[in-house]
């Protein structure tokens, strides 16, 4: 174990390595170190990719998101999160507000850990606010006892302390609040970006921070229905608004309704419909004149 302690005016850590040697085929969740930080409102953040998996959990303070949606995400204490540092993150601006303490682990990523991840989080890593944090505390704690012992690192026994504290995180998982939450911001990006023809289950789904398979069966457990066949509705119904009160061509509505092509939107209008988009402008129109 390598202990180190970075001081400064704005940020403080207490950071312990593990030295034990490297195994690219080692068993086990292997855990490269554990760090106690604390923030000041002033500290000024940089943002990489690297190959770990980060566990955390904030103690005190707070910290502030605001998305490129415009969403205002505040994380407060005892907010719980495992997130893939290899991953492109959404678009946001991070903004610290508060003094900010917290632990993290940095888990080097294997095809165990991820096989572990995958099982233990179907729905994706969480990110929640847990009903009994002390245990998750506690299980961090015993992550940093590990390292801190003297002599080479026991990983094995380092694996099983972390395993531990993921296996406490998924068992306090289980809130369907936050999944309605989620659900709820699902549909409200769908209904900001349902018009851009490139959008996706996987792009919605990153957005809101679950899998894409979670993302589907939120679909049919709240509103009965698929994604595709909600994202469908939205654009019909949006081409129907314009048809019938605009004078917009073809072409135009189609590509303000989220289609890559205007013989597309055709082909899928008659098939929702029965009738082309032209067809049913001018039937509308007629009877409207009617009435």
């Amino acid at each position: 174990m390598k202990r180190r302690r970075s001081i400064s005016s704005l940020f403080q850590e207490d950071y312990c390595l593990n030295t034990a040697g490297y195994d690219p085929l080692f068993p086990g969740i292997r855990v490269h170190s554990f760090c106690h930080s604390r923030m000041k409102p002033d500290m000024k953040l940089s943002s990489h990719q690297s190959f770990f998996i980060l566990i955390s959990i904030i103690l005190s303070g707070r910290k502030d998101y605001l998305t490129s949606e415009g969403d205002h995400i505040v994380r407060q204490k005892n907010y719980f999160q495992i997130a893939d540092l290899n991953n492109k993150q959404e678009d946001s601006t991070y903004r610290l507000r508060h003094d900010l303490e917290r632990y993290f682990i940095l888990v080097e990523v294997n095809h165990v850990l991820r096989q572990i991840l995958s099982k233990l989080f179907p729905a994706g890593l969480p990110q929640f606010q847990p009903e009994n944090p002390a245990r998750l505390i506690s299980c961090f704690e015993d992550v940093r006892k590990v390292l801190r012992k003297k002599g080479t690192t026991d990983d094995y026994l380092l694996s099983a302390m972390c395993f531990k504290l993921l296996t406490e995180a998924a068992a306090q998982n289980t809130n369907p609040i936050q999944y309605k939450e989620k659900f709820s911001r699902a549909l409200r990006y769908l209904d900001n970006k349902f018009c851009d023809p490139a959008l996706n289950r996987r792009e919605v789904a990153e957005h809101v921070g679950i899998s894409v398979v979670m993302l589907g069966k939120l679909f049919q457990q709240n509103i009965h229905t698929t994604f595709g066949q909600y994202l469908l509705s939205l654009r019909m119904e949006k081409a129907v608004q314009l048809l019938e009160f605009s004078e917009k061509p073809i072409s135009a509505i189609s590509t303000q309704c989220g289609f890559a092509t205007a013989s597309y939107f055709t082909k899928v209008f008659r098939k929702e419909f029965q009738i082309t988009p032209a067809g049913y402008r001018t039937k509308t129109r007629k009877e409207n004149q009617q009435k």
